[in-house]
């Protein structure tokens, strides 16, 4: 017995039904996860669709942080970048954030964030 797939709906605006929520603008998604869905591909493929998926999200996740305005001396002149707002110095020593393993999840996204 076949069935017909549904059609995930896009034009639901879930960021008001919840607002800490915050859908990943990328594009990239629903191919990367039509990859990852299909039966027939292959393992290799699979895992590598899959880390792209899970860089994106931590990409994405990471662009939310507050920033502050660091300028630094580059071979051309002086660049004004930005830096995480927790960060004290232009060290890591003192950074504050931190990646929380999900053990259900089986640590997937955990080897993105180091």
């Amino acid at each position: 017995m076949t069935s017909a797939a549904t059609p995930i709906p896009t034009n639901v605006n879930l960021e008001n039904l919840h607002p800490n929520l915050v859908v990943c603008p990328s594009k990239a998604f629903a191919s990367l996860f039509t990859k990852i869905r299909n039966k027939t591909t292959p393992p290799g493929e699979f895992v590598h669709y899959a880390k792209r998926i899970m860089h994106l999200l931590a990409e994405d996740a990471l662009a939310e942080l507050p920033t502050s305005p660091l300028t630094i001396t580059t071979p051309c002149g002086p660049f004004v970048g930005t830096q995480s707002s927790s960060s004290s110095s232009s060290s890591n020593d003192n950074n504050e954030l931190c990646a929380v393993s999900i053990i259900r999840a089986g640590d997937s996204l955990l080897e993105v964030m180091r």
